[in-house]
């Protein structure tokens, strides 16, 4: 498990949001993160443009992004290793 875990979002356009638009996770196995979409009216996407389909998941791996509904809706998974 990592020491601290941050997600850090600065939303631009949030009335294009669903109220639980998605989860994210950290997944201690893999040490990603797993991020699912919840059946979001806009879309969750992966920084490359991929979208999420409705209700699916994907693993993140540390400084990957996303962003929700809109390219403005930009963040970034990260997380600090024990020491």
């Amino acid at each position: 498990m990592p020491a601290a875990l941050g997600i850090v979002v600065v939303v631009g356009i949030i009335w294009m949001l669903s109220k639980r638009h998605c989860i994210v996770r950290f997944h201690s196995k893999s040490q990603c993160f797993l991020l699912v979409d919840c059946n979001s009216a806009n879309g969750t996407f992966i920084a490359n443009g991929e979208r999420l389909p409705n209700g699916g998941s994907q693993l993140l791996n540390a400084g990957q992004r996303v962003f929700l509904s809109n390219p403005e809706n930009m963040f970034e998974v990260n997380f600090q290793a024990p020491r």
